[in-house]
């Protein structure tokens, strides 16, 4: 062959490559646009919220005070949470691990309850011990409640029982003046209303017996920047491309793949490589994921933990508004949701508002009573008392108009880790999450 042909074939053979490479340019030009990006500083993908610890974003559903097998909790729940702040700063001294024969029964105690079991080695992250080796003597049972109990010699000892009621650790807080708040609080009231429960067990459920009267609230809200949230998720911004759907927003670099809705207010995130995975312990996925919030400032508005899947390896966090838990009928406004697997995030969903100017509320609403909620659920048989795990009062939140919320008080069930709104003269309930 001659070496004219031989140039000529290879000729032929690079305008070919050019030609795809074009033609492969071409095609991606026509799917989307591609995010240019330089070299990112912390304001290109600081989403403009808080970074938050364990120590804050666990909080107790109830503080319950029980007077002699009445119960009683604060007229509103800021001052519970008020009350579990001050008590994280208290010194647990002289740890010891015993046997149990599930809760105490003394005349007078403090019931801590929890949203969701805890492993007992996140209890160095939630409250101040006196001796740090305390830490590596945890067991490797979870907990739920924590009660604390009067000493005579005007001490206080704080009992963490196990699930299952057999088992209990237990601590000392040497403080005169703790000890003296509590007991007035059983003593005299101030400042807490009756409790009533659902049945009477082993780990009762607690809600407000009376009716109260609570004002509905409206939020202006803005939406996350887009391309902030590009920037956050995606490890090379620059090979991300923008895909306007219908009415969605699809942003994807060939692996990952991040949906914003229509109206901006949600997003769902994708990495599709994490396919395979193991379990991770409850405390690697809450700290994985508060660690990867915390990197771009996600926390955009008050949450706190709801639960933890360990089979699926799924964290759930719930807004919060003045200290009372938010729900929605899709989970879109006020549920944050990681998957985690192989320690990769795999699927995130977030709402993208963030609450900023309240209106002044021109409206109230008196709630049922806890009585009334109690018959009402005993009376319909669409309900198994034993699924039930929690009774709270919360808002339903929901838009109003383009940039603002409105939140409205009622009543919410968790019926096995779904929560749905009731009401007395509804016997078909909404469900939310």
């Amino acid at each position: 062959m001659k070496f004219e042909t031989i140039k000529t074939y290879v000729l032929f053979l690079l305008i070919g490559i050019s030609l795809l490479l074009t033609f492969s340019l071409w095609s991606n030009e026509l799917d989307g646009d591609y995010l240019s990006s330089d070299v990112l500083n912390e304001e290109d993908f600081n989403l403009g919220g808080k970074e938050l610890s364990k120590r804050e974003i666990i909080t107790p559903s109830n503080i319950i005070f029980e007077k002699y097998h009445h119960y009683y909790g604060f007229s509103h729940p800021q001052d519970s949470l008020a009350l579990y702040r001050d008590m994280q700063s208290w010194v647990l001294y002289d740890y010891r691990e015993a046997e149990a024969n599930g809760r105490p029964n003394d005349n007078n105690q403090v019931e801590i309850i929890f949203p969701m079991e805890l492993p007992m080695e996140i209890v160095p992250s939630l409250f101040k011990l006196n001796d740090d080796d305390d830490e590596d003597l945890m067991p490797s049972w979870s907990f739920q409640r924590a009660f604390i109990t009067f000493e005579s010699s005007k001490t206080l000892t704080i009992q963490f029982l196990s699930v299952d009621g057999r088992e209990q650790v237990k601590f000392d807080i040497n403080s005169p003046t703790k000890h003296d708040m509590l007991m007035d609080y059983i003593t005299n009231l101030e400042g807490l209303i009756e409790y009533t429960v659902l049945q009477e067990k082993e780990m009762p459920i607690y809600f407000p017996n009376g009716e109260l009267t609570m004002s509905t609230r409206s939020y202006a809200f803005d939406t996350v920047d887009s391309l902030k949230l590009v920037n956050a998720l995606f490890t090379n911004p620059k090979e991300v491309i923008t895909n306007p759907r219908g009415s969605e927003t699809y942003y994807q670099d060939g692996q990952r793949t991040m949906m914003i809705s229509e109206d901006k207010r949600s997003m769902e995130y994708t990495n599709p490589q994490e396919t395979s995975y193991d379990i991770i312990s409850p405390i690697e996925l809450l700290d994985n994921s508060i660690t990867n919030i915390n990197e771009y400032k996600g926390w955009i508005n008050n949450y706190r933990l709801q639960s933890i899947n360990t089979a699926e390896n799924i964290i759930r966090y719930q807004m919060y508004v003045d200290a009372y838990p938010v729900f929605d009928h899709n989970s879109v406004l006020n549920i944050i949701e990681q998957q985690w697997r192989n320690n990769g995030l795999y699927q995130y969903s977030s709402p993208l508002i963030s609450l900023n100017n309240s209106y002044p509320s021109l409206e109230e609403v008196t709630l049922p009573s806890g009585r009334e909620i109690s018959h009402a659920i005993k009376s319909n048989d669409k309900y198994n008392l034993d699924d039930i795990r929690d009774i709270q009062i919360g808002y339903r939140i929901y838009v109003t108009e383009k940039t603002i919320v409105k939140l409205e008080p009622a009543w919410f069930i968790d019926i096995n880790g779904r929560w749905e709104e009731v009401s007395i003269d509804d016997t078909h309930s909404k469900g939310v999450s």
